[in-house]
């Protein structure tokens, strides 16, 4: 789906309040800029001895607030064993939960050894770490904590698995392409992308387990029919091939995601929904035909033409009386709203001849001259009351 549609729906971002990281000299690079001015900072604490020294310390650390911490440090003489412990207690636990970033912070601001980055007991505490990034959604920081921490392949791609499967399980398919990208694509799990350029397109394979195909068939005929046509997409590609879904049940689907669209007034996905999934001209005309009276009707002359050219409505459409009493509203709403170059486009096209039109122009001549706009009121006599 390389286009400018997708371009359009896709969208990125960190979920712990960071630009996205690619590797850990980006995590160190942020906090060595944040912390360029952290000796020149002093804090008024009312500390009165090393015990609330070290619970001030303590809370700082695992507030996560590093600065702080570093102050207590430098003006309070306690134990380096004692700080150490504390400092290894949270880094951790932040690891473990996945927040690579708070475990950097505290390894770079305290010295802590480069040695946790090969020990054992660490490496195991990283692998649990990554399984919670993933279910998080936390991708960046996930592949940051992969290529970090020296972890087996055979660990990374049994923890993204566990994931995948655990995300199937509960119908959320949002980042699976993505996990499987970052974490999977040398395994052979869950991969349909052939392994050479020259290797022919059919040649695509996907998961075996026949439970995670129907779950995933299933959750690519809901996003479907919710209009999220690039959830949709994605899942198709990872898990099952288009002739695996009911034909008539993933066009009932499209259908149904159209109208969707189309109610929150996104024409673009509604387009594209109907271009992939092929749907026929009589399984939308209806819809399409409706909104484009909506839009008519409400005086939005531009999504109503527009809606028209996208979808091939037909031109004996516009002489309906349905839409030419639709286009009469519209043209009064355009110019209760000021929109004189949309109600001038609808009479052109619509009420041309209309001298009811004509009618209505002077009424809002009349009242545009009543408020002072007499420019408006200029503008809708020159352009509008000439039948």
């Amino acid at each position: 789906m390389e286009n400018k549609e997708e371009d359009y729906f896709e969208e990125q971002g960190s979920g712990k309040g960071m630009t996205s990281p690619e590797n850990i000299s980006d995590i160190q690079f942020e906090i060595e800029k944040r912390g360029l001015d952290k000796d020149k900072k002093d804090y008024d604490l009312n500390i009165s001895s090393k015990e609330e020294a070290i619970n001030y310390f303590k809370d700082f650390i695992y507030d996560g607030d590093v600065l702080k911490a570093k102050y207590i440090q430098k003006n309070f003489s306690i134990n380096k064993e004692e700080l150490d412990e504390i400092l290894l207690t949270e880094f951790k636990f932040a690891l473990s939960n996945g927040d690579i970033y708070k475990a950097i912070n505290i390894k770079e601001e305290f010295d802590l050894s480069d040695d946790l980055f090969t020990d054992r007991e660490i490496q195991e505490i990283a692998l649990g770490g990554l399984k919670n990034a993933l279910i998080s959604k936390d991708i960046a920081f996930a592949r940051i904590i992969k290529e970090a921490f020296s972890l087996e392949n055979n660990e990374i791609s049994a923890v993204a698995k566990d994931v995948i499967e655990s995300l199937i399980e509960n119908k959320d398919y949002e980042n699976l392409e993505e996990i499987k990208d970052n974490f999977l694509k040398d395994s052979g799990l869950f991969d349909n992308i052939p392994g050479a350029e020259n290797e022919p397109e059919t040649e695509e394979h996907f998961p075996e387990n026949e439970k995670a195909k129907e779950e995933a068939k299933k959750a690519f005929i809901h996003y479907l029919s919710k209009g999220d046509i690039l959830t949709a997409i994605k899942i198709k590609k990872s898990f099952f091939s288009g002739e695996e879904v009911d034909k008539d049940e993933a066009r009932e689907a499209a259908i149904q995601g159209m109208r969707s669209c189309l109610e929150g007034d996104d024409v673009v996905k509604a387009t594209y929904i109907r271009k992939e999934m092929e749907v026929p001209q009589e399984g939308f005309e209806d819809m399409v035909t409706n909104k484009f009276i909506d839009y008519l009707s409400g005086g939005n002359i531009y999504g109503a033409l527009n809606l028209k050219e996208e979808f091939g409505l037909a031109e004996e459409l516009l002489e309906e009386e349905r839409v030419i009493e639709a286009a009469g509203k519209g043209f009064s709403n355009a110019l209760l709203k000021g929109d004189i170059g949309f109600a001038k486009i609808i009479k052109e096209i619509f009420l041309a001849s209309s001298s009811e039109a004509v009618r209505v122009a002077e009424e809002f001549y009349d009242h545009y001259t009543v408020k002072g706009e007499i420019e408006k009121a200029n503008e809708i006599k020159d352009s509008l009351m000439a039948s």
